[in-house]
């Protein structure tokens, strides 16, 4: 099959503009193999829906770009090669098909076509949503996209830039187009835009929640225990200060209590409620799947994803052991004798563990 320009061409209809000779080409050579996907994209342009030779020439040179550079996101002064010898303002054809569709006045069928290759009708939009990839792929690491300004992920300035969405009108003039970007970043993260609270109180909040539903509930917060790079052991003590405690709004102390935090007195120390010890808590359960672990394996290579099922008092627990595992060696400085003594016991050397 031999489709013109591309491989959309077709037969002149006699409306090219005037001083540029009309393209004739055959339409279908069946000594040749047949693609289906061209001869469906064929009777659509030049069967179903006729048109000018023009317009399908501009989508044409649209459709070889796209194969070209993996995108349809075409600079305004962009130019290639005719089949002539001369050149095609791709981006000045683009640029119309924008302009038409912002009127209103570009047909549907074209819009469907356009979209089919990934036309970018708003440039502005194209970095919207490339940012948006970004800011996914953060939130799969961090549990938030409260991140500090001067974050950056995948290499886009990324906390700059929710900083500058989170401003009045920072998702645009248009309230359609606003609305759209609002749902797209909530979807990833609720709480994107906290109100009534600092960005930065999100954040720590984040990295506590994120450490405690590693751990399954059961850690101590003492300063120190970090969470990519945040130190949520002298957050949480300072956040259940009663000085503190008491200036935050009941939802933050909602968010707090949800966690095991509680407003402490002067003396308590500042821990979740499952505590430090005691039988069933976080670090026995830890150290049980650890045990059934290194009986039945024979050795404390434990993936970090794994989870043990352990019987404690007749009751089930599904320990994330490997987790346990990495988190305790990172805070291996800060661990009690006692607790050095369990890891020891496993076969665990602290001088040379990484």
């Amino acid at each position: 099959m031999f489709l013109g320009p591309g491989d959309v061409g077709g037969e002149d209809e006699g409306d090219a503009a005037p001083g540029i000779a009309p393209v004739t080409t055959p339409l279908v050579r069946f000594s040749l193999p047949r693609d289906p996907e061209a001869v469906a994209l064929f009777l659509r342009t030049r069967v179903l829906r006729p048109d000018s030779e023009i317009w399908l020439t501009g989508y044409s040179t649209l459709r070889g770009w796209v194969q070209e550079h993996g995108h349809a996101r075409v600079p305004s002064e962009a130019t290639v090669k005719s089949g002539d010898g001369g050149t095609y303002g791709l981006g000045t054809w683009v640029s119309e098909q924008r302009r038409a569709f912002k009127a209103g006045t570009l047909k549907a069928w074209r819009v469907n076509l356009l979209n089919e290759v990934g036309m970018v009708w708003s440039v502005g939009d194209a970095g919207f949503w490339r940012n948006l990839s970004a800011a996914r792929s953060y939130y799969a690491v961090h549990s938030t996209l409260a991140c500090p300004r001067n974050a950056v992920w995948d290499g886009v300035p990324l906390g700059q830039w929710i900083s500058n969405l989170r401003r009045p009108g920072g998702l645009g003039t248009d309230p359609v187009r606003a609305e759209e970007r609002r749902k797209a970043l909530e979807t990833i993260d609720p709480e994107w835009n906290p109100t009534g609270w600092p960005v930065d109180w999100q954040r720590h909040y984040a990295a506590t929640r994120h450490l405690l539903a590693e751990e399954q509930g059961g850690v101590e917060l003492l300063p120190g225990i970090t969470v990519n790079g945040i130190d949520v052991g002298t957050w949480t003590a300072r956040q259940t200060d009663p000085a503190v405690w008491d200036t935050l709004l009941p939802e933050q102390q909602t968010r707090l209590e949800a966690l095991g935090l509680t407003r402490r007195t002067d003396t308590a120390p500042a821990t979740t409620a499952a505590g430090k010890g005691g039988k069933g808590s976080a670090f026995e359960r830890g150290i049980t799947a650890l045990t059934q672990f290194v009986q039945r394996e024979g050795h404390l290579k434990v993936p970090r994803q794994h989870t043990e099922t352990v019987l404690i008092d007749g009751q089930e627990h599904q320990v994330k052991a490997g987790v346990f595992l990495s988190n305790h060696k990172s805070r291996r400085a800060r661990l009690s004798a006692e607790k050095r003594e369990q890891f020891a016991a496993l076969g665990i050397d602290w001088a040379t563990s990484t």
